[in-house]
């Protein structure tokens, strides 16, 4: 499964710079399996190379609404864990990972919590409608609102991870109660065959 830690990871402190350094020295092209795992190309924004705790991974930015990088999601390669490396001063600043063009004609757009799980509808679409990874799900809330208080013309649609603990629900029930032009997604396993013991519970697991 997943590990996600918004903080730092055991065994190795970073500063700003060092996440910074390792987005400056990753290569535009590599190898890449945790993507290719789910079935996914690597999308245009990765790069690849050591991340912050030394292992080779694939590395997807994070920016706010404005651009600006903030930090990475590590996706590791050798164990399949995800971290996120934050190289922002402020940690309550929004910031999200972004497939596509978000701009004042933009009218429509995917948000959801991992980037398999957004990336498997954009690419479904053949990325015409453009997508969002939140990273963890209790940041989809202020990444949207963020994004809405750029481009309020943009609608949403929420892709809910039907996650066991129930957080998918549960976020996105917050945005209902803030965005009612807001429309939710869930993925429908009925009738498919599951080869394997994984519980399917997003997008990406169709």
């Amino acid at each position: 499964s997943n590990k996600t830690v918004a903080n730092k990871p055991q065994q190795k402190t970073y500063t700003n710079q060092d996440v910074i350094d390792c987005w400056n020295n990753a290569e535009k092209t590599g190898e890449d399996t945790y993507l290719k795992d789910k079935h996914l190309p690597a999308p245009p924004i990765a790069r690849f190379g050591k991340n912050p705790k030394g292992y080779h991974a694939t590395m997807i930015p994070l920016t706010d609404i404005k651009g600006n990088f903030r930090g990475v999601i590590s996706l590791n390669a050798k164990n399949k864990t995800k971290y996120i490396y934050k190289a922002n001063e402020d940690e309550n600043l929004p910031c999200f990972t972004q497939l596509g063009t978000l701009d004042y004609q933009t009218q429509e757009m995917y948000i959801g919590e991992g980037i398999a799980t957004v990336q498997t509808p954009w690419e479904a679409t053949d990325r015409q409608i453009p997508g969002v990874s939140a990273g963890t799900w209790s940041n989809i809330l202020p990444a949207l609102k963020s994004i809405k208080q750029e481009h309020p013309q943009i609608k949403p649609i929420v892709l809910i991870d039907l996650d066991n603990d129930g957080n998918g629900l549960k976020a996105a029930r917050q945005i209902q109660e803030v965005f009612p032009d807001a429309t939710f997604r869930a993925p429908n396993f009925k009738g498919l065959k599951n080869k394997s013991s994984e519980k399917l519970k997003d997008f990406n697991d169709l």
